[in-house]
């Protein structure tokens, strides 16, 4: 099996010179950048998948440059000590720590090599026909624009929440509220766009000057690591449109989410067209590892919790204090909301501190009240 893909490589390869030869003999690759894919060594089936579909839709073999993605679960003591967070051992999947990493690594070979930018895919990205050509015009778009030229960390690819170009976010709204930290949506091209609150690593081309800025603020694994970069408002961060690359939310994930029993068996419809994201696998993601007992606590699970709740509190209505419903609403929707903006703090402070923060954002919202944005070249506001 090993054997099989340098073997399509070279062959694609061949021909594809041999077809170049005959219609121009002068032309140049239509794409420079590397194509770097994160893919576990055990994952040969992604691998090799990914490699066919990438010379399917036009790109260039040689081009494409496999990045050992770091398996969270073979990480010896000492190693989560000294790259990851306090809160990330405590709380989440050895899946979501072996992605986070995995990027780190990503981020590093960008800072570290000559190329000015580099493009990542995850190993179930799905692509676009022209793949090589098209990424390339959106960064071309980038170049050329006076406003973003030479000063943007990153363009996504492809993404999910908060991003429809006519700001139709239907149930990704709580989501980032559920954050912070939104950016002013707004277009800089007819192409390229400021999002407002996006998720999903699954494709983005990074510049150096942004890998420098993660490897500063954020080279520990803290949480989900799009929940966490894709806030920092000091990231010049953009999204192409139409996105060139969707993520494969049919195949089963790699972060500690939920694969087996009846929660797979959930409704596989598409929450919105625009990003694909199916409900079934948005459902079992993770949200938390449950210390000490290893129980993930997945979106859904979090979400039937809540709602066994209410729906008894309704049943038993009269029969416990008028208290308890409104209680429980609050408690579970506080917890959510000051979790969430917790752990996707990408820097520890002294014991504490971070939760006392996130409690005070939410608490501030609760009142209705606004935190004070800071200005930054996006126009970036810091909190909701």
């Amino acid at each position: 099996m090993s054997l099989v893909i340098p073997a399509i490589i070279i062959a694609y390869t061949l021909v594809n010179s041999a077809t170049s030869g005959k219609s121009s003999s002068a032309k140049s690759p239509a794409f420079s950048l590397p194509i770097n894919v994160i893919n576990l060594e055990k994952d040969t089936t992604r691998w090799e998948r990914l490699v066919i579909d990438l010379a399917d839709k036009g790109v260039t073999p040689s081009a494409v440059q496999r990045l050992p993605a770091v398996y969270g679960k073979t990480l010896l003591k000492e190693e989560l000590e000294a790259k990851t967070t306090k809160k990330a051992r405590l709380w989440c999947t050895p899946g979501m720590i072996g992605c986070y990493l995995s990027h780190v690594k990503f981020w590093n070979k960008v800072a570290s090599e000559e190329s000015p930018y580099q493009l990542v895919l995850e190993d179930d990205a799905m692509v676009c026909d022209d793949f090589e050509k098209r990424a390339q015009q959106m960064v071309d778009d980038l170049q050329d624009n006076p406003e973003t030229k030479d000063t943007w960390d990153v363009l996504l690819l492809g993404a999910f929440s908060c991003v429809h170009p006519e700001k139709k976010y239907g149930q990704y709204r709580f989501q980032a509220w559920l954050l912070g930290d939104g950016r002013r949506q707004r277009r800089v091209s007819s192409n390229i766009q400021i999002p407002h609150r996006p998720l999903g690593t699954h494709a983005y081309i990074l510049s150096k000057r942004g890998a420098e800025k993660l490897l500063r603020r954020a080279s520990k694994a803290t949480w989900h690591v799009d929940c966490v970069i894709w806030g920092l408002p000091e990231m010049n961060l953009y999204l192409c449109d139409p996105m060139l690359v969707f993520q494969d939310t049919e195949s089963p994930s790699t972060v500690g989410a939920v694969t087996k029993g009846v929660e797979t068996r959930l409704p596989k419809w598409k929450m919105d067209e625009y990003t694909g994201a199916s409900f079934e696998w948005a459902m079992n993601e993770p949200f938390l590892k449950i210390p000490m007992l290893n129980v993930v606590l997945s979106i859904g699970r979090y979400i039937s919790l809540f709602l066994v709740g209410v729906i008894t509190a309704i049943l038993l209505n009269g029969q416990i204090p008028g208290w308890v419903l409104p209680s429980h609403v609050v408690l579970s929707i506080g917890f959510a909301v000051t979790f969430a903006r917790y752990m996707k703090r990408p820097q520890a402070l002294a014991a504490g501190e971070d939760l006392i923060e996130a409690t005070t954002a939410v608490m501030a919202d609760v009142a209705g009240t606004k935190t004070t944005p800071r200005a930054t070249p996006h126009g970036v506001s810091v909190g909701v």
